[in-house]
């Protein structure tokens, strides 16, 4: 998928051989967060977690280099955004909301909502408010987002 803009990006789907730098991704831009919710994670944990639905991952590219990945749950009645991660120095540069964008404008024209969840510690809660996502749940470390088409 080729997207054209100054934050343009292409997504590929994601190849075993992507797996130890998608574990590697995962570690940077997750532990931090996952700290401050007092969650440690093993590496093990975090290749678990890139596994789980590894058909959904695909890569973020910009210029033909790997630079973050997403990975979204498409059912019947709703798309997850399990997760969107950019490696830090591709961060605030509108890209990822570019991408959350495109999916929820894809979801609207499908008359499907979209859910997810985020860590109460990280700063995308706001991201995913600004794009109409209302609250709907809270557990522990996180809280629930859906927003409807």
């Amino acid at each position: 998928m080729r997207h054209d803009s100054p934050s343009g990006y292409d997504l590929r789907p994601a190849l075993p051989g992507d797996l130890d730098w998608l574990i590697e991704l995962r570690t940077l831009t997750m532990t931090g967060h996952l700290d401050v919710s007092g969650e440690r994670l093993s590496r093990a944990d975090h290749r678990r977690r890139v596994l789980d639905r590894f058909a959904s991952v695909r890569i973020v590219t910009l210029a033909d280099t790997d630079i973050g990945m997403l990975k979204v749950d498409r059912d019947a009645d709703s798309w997850q955004l399990v997760q969107i991660q950019l490696l830090r120095e591709y961060q605030r540069l509108g890209i990822g909301t570019r991408i959350v964008r495109e999916l929820l404008a894809e979801a609207r024209r499908s008359q499907i909502a979209a859910t997810l969840k985020v860590l109460k510690s990280s700063p995308a809660k706001r991201l995913y408010e600004r794009l109409g996502f209302r609250v709907t749940g809270e557990g522990d470390q996180s809280y629930a987002l859906r927003i409807d088409p």
